[in-house]
């Protein structure tokens, strides 16, 4: 209603522009825009509309999945290591933040039937949260989403411990 009698009062004026001027596109948060090559200028999208994707570039976190028989005397607060693979020889530091309150099986879209009777043991993963520490940032290459890495989680026992 208001862009039509905007160009009703402005006989010279083109939709585009008028639209252009009263649009406003707003982000949650600063980081990156993705997946947008589905836009095209001049597109008319209806409000409410996902347009991209956008990944935060203000907190940086780890989602590391550990195995269910290593999360053992895991808890928030211990210090972890960091070795990215795209960059070896970079060493990142960072402590647990959060350790997941389920495994990834339990948040799959289709569960696993088990009506046959399938007895194979397969051991679950459960997400660890590491959140990095800033005095990272000074020699940090840019993280991007999906990147491999390697956590080790510093639970005060040595190996020998564990086994015992």
């Amino acid at each position: 209603m208001i862009i039509q009698r905007c160009v009703r009062r402005s006989p010279n004026a083109t939709m585009p522009s008028v639209i252009s001027k009263k649009t406003t596109v707003r982000a949650p948060a600063g980081g990156i825009v993705s997946q947008m090559a589905s836009l095209n200028v001049g597109q008319f999208i209806a409000t409410g509309s996902t347009i991209a994707s956008l990944i935060k570039s203000t907190d940086t976190w780890i989602d590391a999945n550990f195995k269910e028989t290593q999360i053992e005397g895991l808890k928030a607060g211990l210090p972890v290591d960091v070795g990215v693979d795209a960059y070896p020889g970079l060493e990142l530091h960072g402590t647990v933040d959060s350790i997941g309150a389920a495994t990834g099986s339990q948040f799959a879209l289709i569960p696993a039937q088990n009506a046959t009777g399938n007895w194979v043991k397969v051991t679950q993963r459960i997400t660890v949260r590491v959140k990095l520490d800033e005095a990272n940032e000074a020699n940090m290459p840019e993280l991007r989403s999906g990147m491999s890495a390697t956590v080790a989680v510093d639970t005060g026992r040595t190996t020998l411990e564990k086994m015992l």
